[in-house]
């Protein structure tokens, strides 16, 4: 049998051949048709040549695919084998690396400098004009105090210390952040310094207050001075009309005229007491002690022994006075005849009362009350009458404390 009829019978017996299935082995290049599982390709070393075009400092991405190769089909249902080439997918598209950006963290840097020199340029502006700007402040003293707050009353005076005031313009005191009552506009000198005193009038009410001062312009001291009014008279300020404080201590000369009984001089002794007690009034001899005096009158003699006590204030410039005979015998002889007179007691002797027109003058009003007497040597009972008049005092002496 020649070739050509074995070829020709194998077709006749080869199932595929008679579906129309190429012969075999079929054409280079191209895959079989029939259903087959390639064999896994062998490990394969890569290589790849550096590219002209990939940056430089970087290392080639090796090809996620094998390079093209041989592959050895499947034997054919039939037995044998065929070696065939086989071309695979073509390859993907290489995409070389992309270079990272050039860091621009020195170009954030100096925008941030930037930023910052803005910002304290326009915040030094700022605070270069607020420094500049007028910024008052004040100092209050007073020759009077309460422990360490300078203090003041009606007719004292506070003085005031400013500087960096707008210069030469109208200041306007405040009390407690309104105009103080009665105060006049002081006037800065050119570089903004200002000293004057202000006058306490009635309208400044007793207790805490702050002093504050403004310019024309607004600018108003941040920061006040603490004082305190007192009433007349206290923390040794003078009481009205200049009259001695009154924590004084000092001897007033007393002459007293009343209408029945003539004139007569006294001393009156004030004792100052620390705020706001006021000072005590005493007349000298009145201290509960037996005195005589003697006096005649009318060709009767009379001879008086008796105790008295006192009581009396002084306060804000006026003196209250009185003296209160606790006990008194009247002894009186006439033609030979001693008769003696017990008094009734208690009975006021003297009261006083006055104001100081001055720091140094009081003046008011005297009296004494009415009493009786009984006498023996058959004489009765005698009535002494009430008695009225005035009186003027000069201080004598004059001490006092500070309060401070």
């Amino acid at each position: 049998m020649t070739n050509e009829e074995r070829n020709q019978e194998r077709a006749a017996s080869n199932p595929y051949a008679a579906g129309g299935q190429p012969p075999y082995p079929p054409s280079p290049g191209t895959p079989p048709s029939y259903p087959y599982t390639p064999a896994p390709p062998p490990p394969q070393s890569y290589y790849q040549p550096i590219m002209e075009s990939a940056p430089q400092g970087y290392s080639p991405t090796p090809p996620p695919y094998p390079p093209m190769q041989q592959q050895p089909y499947p034997p054919y249902m039939g037995g044998g084998e065929a070696a065939q080439t086989y071309i695979p997918s073509p390859p993907y598209p290489y995409t070389p690396p992309v270079a990272p950006r050039k860091s621009n963290r020195g170009l954030k840097i100096l925008l941030i400098v930037l930023a910052v020199i803005v910002v304290l340029g326009a915040s030094g502006g700022v605070l270069i004009y607020t420094l500049t700007r007028p910024q008052p402040v004040i100092t209050v003293t007073s020759s009077y105090a309460v422990s360490t707050v300078p203090a003041g009353s009606t007719s004292t005076t506070f003085r005031v210390r400013g500087q960096k005031f707008s210069g030469s313009e109208a200041i306007t005191f405040l009390l407690d952040g309104v105009p103080a009552p009665g105060s006049q506009a002081a006037y800065s000198d050119q570089d903004g310094n200002i000293t004057t005193d202000l006058t306490v009038n009635e309208s400044w009410t007793p207790g805490n207050h702050i002093i504050t001062a403004k310019d024309a312009d607004g600018y108003t001291t941040q920061t006040g001075s603490k004082i305190t009014i007192v009433p007349q008279g206290e923390a040794h300020t003078p009481g009205p009309n200049g009259a001695p404080p009154d924590d004084t201590t000092g001897m007033v000369l007393a002459t007293i005229t009343l209408n029945q009984n003539g004139s007569e001089t006294r001393h009156l002794t004030i004792s100052g007491l620390p705020d706001p007690q006021g000072g005590t009034v005493c007349g000298d001899g009145d201290n509960n002690k037996p005195i005589t005096a003697n006096q005649t009158k009318n060709g009767i003699t009379a001879t008086v022994t008796l105790t008295a006590t006192c009581s009396g204030t002084y306060k804000a410039g006026r003196l209250s006075f009185t003296e209160t005979v606790t006990s008194a015998t009247f002894t009186l002889t006439n033609n030979g005849v001693t008769a003696n007179c017990p008094a009734t007691v208690p009975y006021v002797s003297l009261r006083l009362d006055g104001t100081f027109t001055n720091a140094t003058t009081i003046i008011g009003s005297a009296s004494s009350d009415k009493f009786t007497v009984n006498c023996d040597q058959g004489v009765g009972t005698v009535t002494v009458d009430a008695d009225t008049g005035t009186w003027t005092g000069t201080i004598q002496q004059q001490t006092g404390s500070s309060n401070v």
